[in-house]
């Protein structure tokens, strides 16, 4: 039988407060971006109102390499395949 390598994984719940799927990051331009060029959305882009309207708050767990969370694990979930 194979022996197990111990993994500790270090996670904490933190709170998402006022987070816009629409504008995840505020004031980033590439973000907020609509291709439909509806009435109100001539120029491809989302209203400020629309975006603020879709805010919720959340919770995240967010994975620390060590038990004091002060280093956050940055690689991400899943590998890409090509």
């Amino acid at each position: 039988m194979k022996s197990c390598t111990r993994r500790d994984i270090f996670l904490q719940i933190e709170p998402l407060n006022d987070y816009s799927p629409l504008a995840p990051l505020l004031c980033v331009r590439r973000y907020g971006r609509d291709c439909m060029f509806n009435e109100g959305k001539e120029l491809g882009r989302i209203p400020a109102e629309e975006i603020l309207q879709a805010c919720v708050d959340a919770l995240v767990y967010r994975g620390y390499l060590d038990p004091d969370y002060t280093t956050p694990n940055t690689a991400p979930l899943a590998r890409e395949h090509h």
